[in-house]
C-alpha cells in the first residue's frame, strides 16, 4: 500500500514539474490543462461597444438600416419614426470609418446622414436632434468616392 502511494506521489510530482515547468502560477502547474482560448487570460480587454474596424459588409448593413429608417420616417412623419431615424443617424456618426473608405467619402457619408435630420426637426419638433458628425472627420467631401464605395460595398 505504501508503494502505491509512493508511486502516485512520484507520478504527480513528475507531472507537476514536467508540465508546469516549476511555475505554480500557470494552470498546467496545478495539473489542470488550460484551453488555448484567449478568454482564459485575465488580461483580455473588454469588447468595445463600437468596433475598431468596420468591414464593407458591416458598413452596408448599417447603411441599409439608415436607409430603412429614413424611408420609414418619410412615410410616417411621426415622432416615433423620427426618434428612430435620429438613433440610427447617431449610430452612423459613431461608426468608425469603414475599411477602404477614403476620408472624403466619409465626410460625404456624414453629410448625407446629417442632411436627413432637418426634416425631423421641421416635421416633429418634439424630437430632440442630438446627433451630429464627428468633427474629427475633417476632409473635403468627395461624393464620387462615396458613390464608388457604396456601389462596391452595397451593390443593388
Amino acid at each position: 500500500m505504501v508503494v502505491v502511494a509512493l508511486v502516485v506521489a512520484v507520478i504527480g510530482a513528475a507531472l507537476f514539474v514536467g508540465f508546469g515547468g516549476g511555475s505554480s502560477d500557470r494552470p498546467e502547474a496545478a495539473g489542470v490543462t488550460a484551453s488555448p482560448s484567449p478568454s482564459s487570460s485575465p488580461s483580455v480587454p473588454a469588447v468595445p461597444a463600437v468596433p475598431a474596424e468596420v468591414t464593407p459588409d458591416q458598413f452596408c448593413s448599417a447603411f441599409l438600416t439608415f436607409v430603412d429608417a429614413n424611408s420609414e420616417f418619410t412615410s410616417r412623419l411621426d415622432a416615433a419614426s423620427g426618434e428612430d431615424l435620429v438613433d440610427v443617424a447617431r449610430s452612423m456618426f459613431t461608426l468608425p470609418t469603414p475599411i477602404g473608405m477614403s476620408p472624403g467619402a466619409r465626410v460625404s457619408l456624414d453629410q448625407l446622414v446629417a442632411g436627413t435630420l432637418p426634416q425631423v426637426a421641421d416635421t416633429v419638433p418634439e424630437v430632440t436632434i442630438d446627433a451630429a458628425p464627428d468633427p474629427a472627420y475633417d476632409a473635403e467631401p468627395d461624393q464620387a468616392a462615396f458613390d464608388a464605395y457604396l456601389q462596391a460595398s452595397c451593390p443593388a
